[in-house]
């Protein structure tokens, strides 16, 4: 279940509990006494695949797109209509304003973009002067922000026949890492012996 609560433009108010009386949704009205633009507050309760319908309806009716609007999740909603509504709206769809909201949380901070971009370059430089190719991969989804997961950086790099690789390389990369980022950062680091064609 969603709580939306919208501004409602002067002249407005009307048409407004005009459509959400015709939704048969419950619905709470204030006096808005901030701006003088706006005569209004409303807030009801509708389920989430709702929220779009309904917020479309709203425009029909005359709530301007960027009116200033709030959607959020309540504990609990005791009424009458819920159950109606809940059938009338059933589906697993969210709004495409919540959809988008939920992707800007997700996005990860520039700042870390350029952290992995600054390092992945260190490493690639590294590899070309010790004659080395590298290649550099950083696994980390949107859903890893989600569930707090540590990004994983795997970097492979070429080595010379006969050169001693230190054991404890990936836990330095990873402590270097963490460090340069703020972030818990996995590291896996694999060598492949560099083979020269005749």
């Amino acid at each position: 279940m969603r709580i939306v609560q919208v501004l409602i433009p002067n002249g407005k108010r009307e048409p407004v509990l005009a459509l959400l009386d015709e939704e048969d949704i419950d619905y709470a009205i204030w006096e808005e006494t901030g701006r003088r633009d706006f005569e209004a507050i409303a807030q009801f309760p509708v389920p989430p695949i709702g929220v779009e319908p309904v917020l479309d309806k709203l425009r029909k009716a005359g709530v301007s797109r960027d009116t200033y609007t709030i959607v959020y999740s309540p504990e609990m909603v005791v009424s009458t209509r819920i159950e109606a509504l809940e059938k009338r709206y059933s589906g697993k769809r969210i709004a495409r304003e919540e959809l988008v909201a939920r992707a800007q949380e997700l996005a990860p901070a520039t700042s870390t973009f350029f952290a992995f971009l600054i390092i992945s370059t260190i490493i690639a430089t590294g590899g070309m002067l010790l004659d080395s190719a590298a290649n550099i991969n950083v696994d980390y989804r949107p859903a890893d922000l989600l569930f707090d997961n540590p990004p994983i950086v795997t970097v492979i790099m070429g080595y010379q026949a006969g050169r001693v690789i230190p054991p404890d390389i990936a836990s330095r990369v990873d402590e270097h890492l963490t460090s340069a980022t703020g972030k818990d950062v996995r590291a896996r680091v694999g060598f492949v012996e560099s083979q020269q064609t005749a």
